[in-house]
């Protein structure tokens, strides 16, 4: 298993390292089983001899199942207590609305968050200048993420009026529609890594830190503290450790849904 994730972090600067050996030792057996492999070694000759199987294991790794307004009581209470007050305190000095989804896998927390901005705001976009960072480490996620085109089971919680406003059908796939695509930039990013995106008004960072760690859940903690304007939001998975984040500096805005402020200065 070590030889594989050496050979991953070699050839595609992917450092698997830091996440939790049970959780990569299931995706490295699930792509085993779906190669025929019977060894780590036998996997590992597959992966010199066929780099396509790298990023296939890369996928594995790091995709996680999403879909629109995943945890619909969440995604309400971030509207009502996170967007809203942002925008109705909204500084007209500051240079525009900076929000981070990261690990955004597939997309759809950014576009989910776009749209809610959209409803806020009447489609006033131009008032509060959003960008909305999409980052993962997974190019098979972020070419999704960039084209914004997704199966039916991706839209099962956004309602028919939001579905018929935000969205266009094209044979089975319903894609998002350009205004909402807009504020949203789609790059790779790796915050354990990479230096983070700055001065934020929310990150949004949902059931990716419990794959991690706890020496690399702590560094991206504070890595994430540092990203976030004074005043600003964390919005979190529901399985993440609250006593974790109130440790780095943060209060609790909601526990049940994982929604935190960074404390002012």
């Amino acid at each position: 298993m070590e030889k594989i994730l050496s050979y991953i972090k070699d050839t595609h600067q992917n450092d698997f390292f830091s996440y939790k050996i049970s959780s990569v030792s299931r995706s490295v057996r699930r792509r085993m089983k779906s190669c025929k492999c019977h060894s780590t070694d036998e996997y590992l000759e597959l992966l010199q001899l066929k780099p396509e199987e790298s990023e296939r294991l890369i996928s594995e790794i790091t995709i996680e199942y999403s879909y629109f307004f995943r945890d619909t009581a969440a995604f309400e209470e971030l509207k009502r207590d996170v967007l809203g007050p942002l925008l109705e305190n909204w500084d007209e000095n500051k240079n525009g609305l900076r929000i981070w989804s990261a690990g955004c896998a597939g997309g759809e927390e950014a576009y989910s968050i776009s749209m809610l901005l959209f409803e806020i705001t009447k489609g006033q976009f131009e008032k509060y200048a959003p960008t909305i960072f999409a980052t993962d480490i997974d190019e098979r996620s972020l070419e999704k993420a960039r084209t914004g085109e997704y199966q039916k089971e991706s839209i099962s919680d956004v309602g028919p009026l939001m579905l018929k406003r935000y969205f266009k059908r094209r044979g089975d796939l319903f894609c998002v529609k350009e205004f909402i695509k807009e504020p949203v930039c789609v790059g790779k990013h790796n915050f354990l890594e990479d230096p983070p995106i700055s001065k934020l008004d929310l990150v949004c960072c949902r059931n990716v830190l419990i794959y991690f760690q706890k020496e690399a859940q702590d560094k991206a903690l504070k890595a994430l503290y540092y990203a976030i304007n004074p005043g600003g939001f964390l919005f979190l998975g529901q399985a993440e450790s609250v006593p974790a984040v109130t440790a780095m500096g943060f209060e609790i805005v909601s526990r049940e849904n994982r929604i935190f402020r960074k404390k002012s200065d």
